[in-house]
């Protein structure tokens, strides 16, 4: 599928930040070499939910740890629920 800002529709495979689960959801973080600099991009199951490109890649990680943590805060988990 070609992107656009990618010629011939080349971007670079992204990196997986984090994943959260509540109530049988999942969040996911990923960051994307982009033509401006690095992408993050979230996405709650299979939808895509926010996105935001930045400069530096520490910029980038930072804002994605910071969503990380909002997560946290609104009873987020950083594993899977066990079965039962």
């Amino acid at each position: 599928m070609k992107e656009p800002g990618w010629p011939r529709g080349n971007r670079p495979a992204p990196r997986v930040l984090w994943e959260m689960w509540k109530t049988g959801r999942i969040m996911k973080c990923e960051i994307n070499s982009h033509p401006l600099g690095w992408e993050i991009r979230c996405y709650l199951g299979d939808e895509f939910h926010y996105s935001h490109v930045h400069r530096l890649l520490a910029a980038a990680e930072d804002e994605a740890e910071a969503k990380k943590q909002d997560l946290i805060a609104l009873g987020w988990t950083g594993r899977p629920p066990m079965p039962d």
